[in-house]
């Protein structure tokens, strides 16, 4: 055995040093990440409840129209608006207009009728359809916010 050749307990011994620091630098890597992933909040960001709907000549009168991404009936009679939501209260299916009736909702899940200031007047469904608080920003624009419930007699006058 020449001089420079390593004996065997020098080799083991080397060994076990390198795989401990690997093994030590796997496991802060592993650490390391794990921590990272806490600066990502765990959130769902869900629709916002406050909206802009368009200008009051953009709806017409004596009709409902379906805004289908907010899930509201806009309904206007003359110079008065209602934001109606589109849910049924009685399962949670959507709501249409009444084809027969103008104006007037229907849930063609269980047959639920709806008169246009969303009370229930038929079927199955216990309470009218929710109405939410409208309101006209500074551009003339109107803002509905669905955080906000309001009485269905309840009406927006411009």
């Amino acid at each position: 055995m020449s001089q420079f050749e390593p004996n065997q307990e020098e080799v083991t011994s080397r060994r076990l040093f390198l795989g401990g620091v690997f093994a030590f630098l796997a496991s802060v890597a592993l650490i390391a990440l794990g921590s990272f992933r806490f600066l990502v909040p765990n959130v769902i960001y869900g629709k916002n409840q406050r909206f802009k709907i368009g200008v009051p000549k953009d709806f017409p009168d004596k009709q409902a129209t379906y805004l289908p991404e907010q899930q509201i009936f806009i309904v206007r009679d003359g110079e008065t608006f209602m934001a109606l939501s589109s849910v049924c209260t009685h399962l949670g299916c959507a709501v249409r207009t009444d084809p027969d009736k103008q104006g007037f909702f229907f849930c063609p899940c269980h047959g639920s009728k709806f008169k246009p200031d969303g009370t229930n007047y038929a079927g199955p469904a216990p309470k009218p359809l929710s109405a939410y608080e409208i309101s006209m920003n500074n551009q003339g624009e109107l803002v509905v916010d669905k955080r906000v419930q309001i009485s269905p007699k309840e009406k927006y006058h411009i």
